[in-house]
């Protein structure tokens, strides 16, 4: 049997690297053997790849039947690395590049969720340029609130402020994992939203039934972040349902 060879693209520049790198082996050690070749592409937080970089030109890539991205967050999720596998011709795992990119900036996603009458949830966009009225921004919205970046992962920089003081903290977070992310370019908004509806997670029974779990976010620990929702593995809270399978699938919701 002729294998069809992954080509595996995953590490990456962005806060997700190490999400990214688990989330590679799942799919890796999912993969039947007798179909399918894997060829592995790491990308280094410097942004380095190895074994080589893709050329981004068609039949640039010898020995690649299909790519399959794992990379999570910036450049990975964003329709950066979907347009290189456009110029280089490879058909390729996910959204394409007007999908990736759209859905990665939580303003414009919730701007073309509106337009087709998709609830979402009252928000403020700001930028650097109108830091200066936070005080304005504290006066608008009901406490507590989440301050995210516009397009970096979603759990990533985020934090939740309970009042005016710690909405100034939480921005000057935001302007950390910015400078990090994006090596000093600004990036150009950043959403606030109001305390209102949290994602869900759906786990499968083995019955095949569905029951929501939820992310635990306690008045001491706030929001789940990148470390407990990703990481850990321990963010999630099975609502008193037995019986679940490995299987899980987002709800999809506008936040």
């Amino acid at each position: 049997m002729i294998k069809t060879r992954v080509a595996i693209i995953y590490g990456g520049r962005s806060g997700e690297h190490e999400v990214s790198l688990r989330s590679a082996k799942s799919i890796i050690d999912a993969m039947d053997t007798e179909k399918y070749k894997v060829l592995h592409y790491l990308i280094s937080k410097e942004g380095k790849w190895s074994p080589r970089a893709l050329v981004p030109e068609p039949n640039g890539n010898a020995g690649i039947d299909v790519v399959f991205p794992v990379l999570h967050g910036t450049f990975g999720e964003d329709g950066t690395l979907q347009g290189l596998l456009e110029l280089a011709d490879l058909p390729y795992v996910g959204a394409g590049v007007l999908a990736s990119a759209a859905s990665m900036d939580k303003e414009v996603m919730k701007r073309l969720a509106k337009e087709r009458g998709l609830p979402v949830v009252d928000y403020q966009v700001f930028s650097s340029r109108n830091l200066s009225d936070i005080d304005g921004i504290c006066s608008k919205f009901e406490f507590p609130v989440f301050v995210k970046p516009a397009n970096l992962g979603s759990s990533v920089g985020i934090s939740k402020a309970r009042n005016c003081v710690e909405l100034k903290a939480a921005v000057r977070v935001l302007r950390t994992w910015q400078r990090r992310s994006h090596r000093g370019r600004t990036v150009r908004d950043s959403t606030l939203q109001g305390f209102l509806r949290l994602r869900r997670q759906v786990f499968a029974r083995e019955s095949g039934d569905c029951d929501p779990g939820e992310p635990i976010a306690s008045a001491n620990r706030g929001a789940a972040g990148l470390g407990r929702k990703m990481l850990s593995g321990s963010a999630m809270r099975r609502n008193g349902a037995r019986g679940f399978s490995a299987r899980k699938r987002e709800q999809p919701s506008v936040h």
